[in-house]
């Protein structure tokens, strides 16, 4: 699952200092203007996804009036990345950003009927 945050390092002491996540890679995406950080947990081997947008990134939207509201895409793992976007593009939902493979894993994103962000990502061998 991928949270945007309105502050990146304050949300990184969180999910690491208070609820004891580890902070496995936190990455810098010119390509949307934009700062991630992946937040793993060892107990359920569980993945958040922390994101921060630029005000002018591509993809940023205004932030909610309420706060809580930031979900900003859900996540899947699967086998095949290039079958899995054949599969929804031929039902209608083609990508809206990748295929992109890099640091372990080939991803890209769709949009739901209701717009909401669909990360897919397989991970790749290591050679």
């Amino acid at each position: 699952t991928g949270l945007r945050v309105r502050d990146l390092e304050r949300s990184i002491v969180f999910y690491r200092d208070v609820l004891g996540m580890t902070l496995s890679r936190r990455a810098k995406e010119p390509e949307n203007r934009g700062e991630y950080a992946m937040m793993d947990d060892a107990s359920t081997g569980a993945t958040l996804e922390l994101n921060w947008y630029a005000e002018d990134s591509p993809v940023a939207r205004p932030y909610p009036e309420t706060e809580g509201e930031e979900l900003d895409h859900l996540g899947f793992e699967v086998p095949d990345l290039d079958a899995a976007l054949q599969y929804l593009a031929e039902r209608g939902f083609p990508p809206v950003t990748g295929p992109k493979r890099g640091g372990g894993f080939a991803v890209a994103c769709i949009r739901d009927p209701d717009g909401i962000w669909v990360e897919l990502f397989q991970r790749l061998r290591e050679r």
